[in-house]
Order: structure tokens, then sequence, then C-alpha cells
């Protein structure tokens, strides 16, 4: 993650969605204003909360790890964005 121009950010996030033995992990680059990626990581956090789980046994592996990655993203923008 990365300032793109004043006031742009960019975001990477990581969506997982499992069915039964089929886990897909696709990761993708948001781009916007911090609250526009506020938006973004609320929506690929609720896709993993909702989807990710249900693949043995990388789903269960996976979502809790990239749960915990796209967090620690989504702290270090906050860190260095403007409050407001």
């Amino acid at each position: 993650m990365a300032a793109a121009t004043h006031g742009s950010y960019r975001l990477l996030l990581t969506e997982v969605t499992s069915v039964l033995l089929v886990t897909h992990r696709r990761s993708h680059v948001f781009g916007g204003s911090p609250q526009e990626l506020d938006a973004a990581y609320r929506r690929v956090r609720r896709h993993n909360l909702l989807l990710g789980w249900w693949g043995f046994p990388l789903g269960i592996v996976c979502t809790p790890l990239d749960l915990w990655r796209n967090r620690r993203r989504h702290a270090a923008l906050r860190r260095l964005t403007p409050r407001g």
C-alpha cells in the first residue's frame, strides 16, 4: 500500500472463496480515497467471513491468514492517512 497522489491511496487486499475441496484466493489492488478504501476493506472482509471458510483444508487455513493480512494492511493505511 502506498500513496498514489495527494488524497489517493492504494491498498492490496486478498479475497478468499471456498467450496468443499476448492479454495480460490484473489488479490486485488484497490485505489481511492481513505473512505473508499475503508469500504473496499469492509466488503472484502465480509466476503471472506461469509464465503472463505467452506473449503477443506485450505479454506480453514487461508481465510484466517488473509483476514489477518488484510487487517494489517488496512491498519497501516489508516496510520498513513489523515483522520477526518
